[in-house]
C-alpha cells in the first residue's frame, strides 16, 4: 500500500503542470496577468511558451594533475621582529605586549617560534607569526624570536629588539600648594 502511495505522489511531482494563465485589462486600464479569470471582467487566455531549457556541453575527460615539486627549503632570507619595533615604547596598562615576527619566505611546515623575553624563553614554541605576552613589566626589556625545526633545533634567529613598557602611573599626584588669595 505504501509503495502505490509513493509511486502515485512520484507521478505527480514529476508530471507536467499545465496551468491557464489569463490577461485582462481594469477600468483605469492597467493589464494584469493571473492563473483565475477575475469576475465580471472580461479575460483572454494567454498560451506561454515552453519551459526553457539549456543543454550543458560535455566536459574533457579528466587529465592527471601535474604534480609540481616544492621548491627546496634552502632557508630563511629574513627573520626579523616587526612588531615592537626596536626601541619603541609600548604603552600596556594590562601588561601585555603583542609580538610580530616578519619570516621570508614563510613559516616552514614542522617549524615553530619560540620567543624570549630578557633573554628566557617565554612559553612553549608555537606555530604562528604572532602572539601576545602578558605579565611584562613596565621598564626597558629585550626581545628575540627564535625559529626551530621538529626536532627543537634553531634554524635561524631574529636580531634582539628593545622596548619600553610603560604604564600609566598608580601613585597619586602630589597635592597642589594653595593658590595665593585662597
Amino acid at each position: 500500500m505504501n509503495n502505490k502511495i509513493l509511486f502515485l505522489a512520484g507521478v505527480l511531482l514529476t508530471a507536467p503542470v499545465s496551468a491557464a494563465v489569463y490577461k485582462w485589462v481594469d477600468a483605469q486600464g492597467a493589464v494584469h496577468y493571473g492563473d483565475l479569470p477575475p469576475g465580471g471582467v472580461p479575460a483572454e487566455s494567454v498560451k506561454l511558451p515552453g519551459i526553457s531549457t539549456y543543454q550543458a556541453p560535455a566536459l574533457p575527460p579528466p587529465t592527471e594533475p601535474q604534480q609540481q615539486s616544492p621548491a627546496a627549503f634552502t632557508g630563511y632570507t629574513k627573520a626579523e621582529i616587526v612588531q615592537p619595533e626596536n626601541n619603541s615604547a609600548v604603552r600596556a596598562n594590562d601588561m601585555k605586549v603583542q609580538v610580530v615576527v616578519g619570516l621570508e619566505p614563510a613559516l616552514q611546515p614542522g617549524h615553530r617560534v619560540a620567543i624570549l623575553l630578557d633573554g628566557t624563553a617565554v612559553g612553549d614554541p608555537f606555530d604562528g607569526l604572532a602572539v601576545q605576552l602578558s605579565g611584562v613589566y613596565r621598564g626597558g626589556h629585550t626581545l628575540q624570536a627564535r625559529i626551530v625545526d621538529a626536532a627543537g633545533k634553531v634554524v635561524t634567529e631574529t636580531p634582539t629588539t628593545t622596548f619600553t613598557l610603560r604604564k600609566a602611573t598608580i601613585i597619586p599626584p602630589a597635592a597642589s600648594p594653595p593658590s595665593p588669595g585662597n
